[in-house]
């Protein structure tokens, strides 16, 4: 009998003392992670944390996620340039009215590509921009 009683005890100690360490580690990883409280997009970069500084680097410029992968890659590389430069309206329609006509003539896909080229702004931001300019044209 003692030793059908010893079994189970050993048992219950080993998993605790598995549960235990598990535990443990899990919690001191946690603790090693840095706040990004005050971090800047470079400081991340530098850190090697690449997915938070393109989460930080969209909600500072707006952009989409290709492109803020695309531009912390860069900096990581060390070839950060600045953002494209917006060309001269001198000679170009208003970007409103020549979105409009692409979207009153159905070019909607056309219209995306404009105004992404246009503002540096992701696909998603794009389309949603394009409807919603093709809902006030249309009055919905």
């Amino acid at each position: 009998m003692g030793a059908t009683l010893l079994i189970p005890i050993a048992a219950f100690i080993f998993l605790l003392v598995v549960w235990r360490f598990t535990t443990a580690g899990a919690r001191s990883a946690s603790s090693r992670t840095p706040s990004l409280d005050g971090m800047s997009v470079e400081e991340l970069v530098r850190s090697g944390q690449k997915i938070q500084a393109i989460k930080l680097y969209r909600e500072q410029t707006g952009v989409g996620l290709k492109e803020a992968k695309d531009a912390i890659d860069a900096m990581a590389a060390g070839a950060f340039s600045a953002p494209p430069v917006a060309r001269s309206s001198q000679f170009m329609p208003s970007p409103s009215s020549t979105l409009e006509n692409l979207i009153k003539s159905g070019r909607k896909i056309e219209a995306i590509k404009l105004y992404r080229q246009q503002t540096g702004a992701g696909l998603k931001e794009s389309k949603d921009h394009v409807e919603a300019i093709e809902r006030q044209l249309t009055g919905r």
